[in-house]
């Protein structure tokens, strides 16, 4: 075991260091499939201080501990990039995953000229599986020759998530990207236009929003139509509505408030059980959900995600896409209008494209979560549900085929713009 890790320590030092030296501002990603997940799992709880990013860019996070952490550890993640003018904005965005004796505060800061500034504070809450999302765009007011942009998390205080660890000597402390098949860490340059305007987004989801990253996607899709989102997000495995009253994550978004638009989705069978059986309990939870959100945010607009048919577990008990589809569809219109909400129409993007394109890999290897393409799918059509406008041709592509992704934006056109 020993043997392996040094192996795995030593490639990774290899990745870091060649690519380091021929900086081309490329975003970075931290995606941790299932395939890989073992392997990954191993580099992070070994002597190395460097993560590689696995994808596009040479990004890597220095994080010397990952357990045990007290006020004033950092997690430093270092971007080499060449030639970044004063007033680039650069994107940050993590999955950070906690357990109940993890510090629960800590603040973002990056290093702009010689200047350490503060990019807000984050709250883990230590909970199973239930990870703690910071999205952060900030502006560097210094130019970058040709060296790196750098982010660290600072933990702040010695509070712990959940006071009931303290008794306990051997309890997890582990504070790390979390591990669960999906992108644990995106960073990017962000170009120097600034957005037109802002829009606070609230968002609610379990993991057909984490998979593959479509809160990410959205957020960099908006950037480049000229929109900035002030994101606030938490997601959980499995979530349904009545899942999300009982995590601390989930409460305080909603109870952040002010949200000119909040975002839910449901677990993936419920709007289908709902059109199939009227089930009470879906309907009820929805509804608490939405006056919840409402209580908070008076002024909000909701926007109910409704989700694809798949394949795995005989297509989600319902036997055929087409069964899925028509049940989900009754069910989502119902619910999307008890509650006065819009509906994101994304079944029926995924339903154009496994009709036309076939060749196109929308589903991940458990033909159920989205793969890359199907999340930047769902991403577009939260997008265009939310302004209500075609995209210009902007190039915000997440780092995948751009031609494929042109096609997506045309579905998705396809399925939320009327054409008069």
């Amino acid at each position: 075991m020993k043997n392996m890790k040094r192996i795995l320590i030593i490639q990774l030092a290899l990745l870091v260091f060649a690519g380091s030296v021929a900086a081309q501002n490329l975003p970075s990603k931290w995606k941790m499939m299932k395939a890989t997940r073992n392997s990954f799992e191993m580099l992070w709880e070994a002597d190395s201080s460097h993560i590689a990013a696995t994808e596009c860019g040479e990004g890597y996070v220095d994080a010397p501990k990952c357990e045990n952490m007290k006020d004033g550890d950092l997690w430093t993640f270092h971007f080499p990039v060449r030639g970044l003018e004063a007033g680039t904005y650069f994107e940050f965005d993590i999955m950070l995953g906690s357990k109940p004796a993890s510090p629960k505060y800590y603040e973002v800061e990056y290093l702009d000229g010689n200047v350490w500034k503060n990019a807000g504070e984050v709250k883990c809450t230590g909970g199973s599986s239930e990870s703690s999302d910071i999205m952060r765009t900030f502006r560097l007011e210094n130019a970058i020759g040709d060296g790196e942009v750098l982010v660290r998390l600072r933990v702040k205080g010695d509070e712990i998530c959940r006071k009931e660890a303290l008794g306990d000597a051997d309890a997890d402390s582990h504070v790390k990207l979390m591990p669960y098949g999906y992108i644990g860490a995106y960073a990017r340059v962000a170009g120097t236009t600034r957005p037109r305007d802002t829009t606070k987004v609230g968002y609610l989801g379990n993991s057909f929003t984490f998979v593959n990253s479509g809160d990410f996607i959205l957020k960099e899709l908006a950037w480049a139509e000229g929109h900035y989102l002030d994101m606030h997000v938490n997601s959980y495995p499995g979530a349904s509505f009545r899942s999300h009253f009982s995590l601390e994550g989930s409460l305080d978004v909603i109870s952040e408030g002010g949200y000119d638009w909040f975002i839910l989705q449901d677990q993936s069978q419920q709007a289908g059980k709902y059109g199939r059986d009227s089930l009470k309990a879906i309907m009820d939870y929805t509804k608490s959900i939405a006056s919840l959100i409402r209580y908070f945010s008076p002024e909000v607009r909701i926007l109910y995600e409704h989700t694809w048919a798949y394949s795995e577990g005989n297509y989600g008990g319902f036997g055929s896409f087409n069964d899925f589809d028509r049940c989900s569809t009754a069910g989502a219109d119902r619910l999307s209008s008890a509650i006065k909400a819009e509906k994101s129409p994304i079944a029926a993007a995924f339903a154009i494209v496994r009709s036309e394109r076939a060749d196109i890999e929308i589903y991940s290897t458990d033909f159920q979560h989205p793969a890359a393409y199907g999340a930047y799918l769902k991403a577009c059509c939260n997008y265009l549900s939310i302004f209500g406008e075609p995209f210009t041709g902007s190039d915000a592509n997440f780092a995948l085929n751009p031609e494929i992704c042109a096609y997506l934006r045309s579905v998705a056109e396809r399925c939320c713009l009327t054409v008069n």
